[in-house]
């Protein structure tokens, strides 16, 4: 699936993995349509890699969608996995 805008907001998130022990970071990225009436935004998941977007920046996001459920399947939750964003080269 893919996204056209501008990037608004970046959260950045950074722990230890219960499973591995090893550190992790994780990023939220916001991300907004840009010269549009009502514009639409998404939120998308990035995890482990470097982060190489900016606030500000204009592009075209490239992310998978993934739904799961808790193991008593009384709930279900969903996230938008950032694959690339294809940054606009007069954007900066």
């Amino acid at each position: 699936m893919e996204f056209k805008g501008i990037i608004t907001d970046v959260i950045e998130t950074s722990g230890i993995s219960k499973r591995t022990g090893g550190n992790f970071t994780a990023y939220k990225i916001r991300m907004e349509e840009k010269d549009s009436q009502y514009p639409n935004s998404i939120c998308l998941d990035l995890f482990g890699d470097k982060l190489q977007y900016k606030v500000g920046q204009e592009g075209t996001a490239t992310f998978y969608t993934e739904a799961t459920l808790s193991e008593d399947k009384s709930k279900m939750y969903g996230k938008n996995k950032l694959k690339e964003i294809k940054i606009k080269a007069d954007a900066f």
